[in-house]
């Protein structure tokens, strides 16, 4: 789905949503939401380290620190193998890279700046953080959808990822939360 994507749907896209989107109010809304979601990840990542050691100490953790604590497991290996896919494949990005420059392209190994598209870390550590809420808490189902709607939306009107960035960022995220979950012996269906 990714690779169709990257060969039919995310330059007509990006090129759509900077024409019609670029410099408006709900442009402006998308840029502004990441650092506030990267803090909050930062201080997950902090919280879930400390129930670590005082796991270690020989403490017994509340039963409610479990979910977050493995939501930010999860989350820290989709953002490891996110970043380590970025370097390998070394994907242009859509903004500054296509939109102004015009380069649409991929560099394998050279990563960095203008080349760390696919996968969406972000999209990545976000579906890793869900899948297991999704799992372990039902009742949170929609709540979840809602936040994985918004931040895909963020991410495309502000031109962070392509389609297929994001596509490849959620189907990482995912994976990566579901194989959290059956490592701590959750009873997950088959299938």
């Amino acid at each position: 789905m990714a690779l169709l994507c990257a060969g039919f749907v995310d330059r007509p896209v990006a090129e759509y949503l900077y024409r019609k989107l670029y410099s408006t109010a709900l442009f402006t809304w998308a840029q502004r939401l990441f650092p506030p979601l990267q803090a909050l990840f930062a201080a997950w990542v902090l919280g879930a380290l400390g129930a670590a050691a005082w796991g270690l100490s020989g403490k017994r953790l509340p039963a409610w620190s479990r979910v977050a604590r493995l939501g930010a497991l999860a989350a820290v290996g989709a953002l490891a193998v996110a970043i380590g896919l970025k370097h390998l494949l070394g994907r242009s990005d859509v903004y500054p890279t296509y939109l102004i420059q015009g380069i649409y392209t991929l560099r394998p190994l050279h990563g960095g700046a203008g080349y760390s598209g696919f996968p969406s870390a972000t999209m990545a550590t976000a579906s890793a953080v869900l899948s297991v809420f999704w799992v372990e808490r039902p009742a949170l189902r929609l709540l979840s959808l809602v936040a994985l709607g918004v931040i895909v939306l963020a991410l495309l009107v502000s031109n962070s990822h392509w389609v297929s960035d994001i596509l490849g960022g959620g189907c990482l995220g995912g994976s990566l939360g579901v194989l959290v979950l059956r490592r701590s012996a959750v009873r997950l269906p088959r299938g």
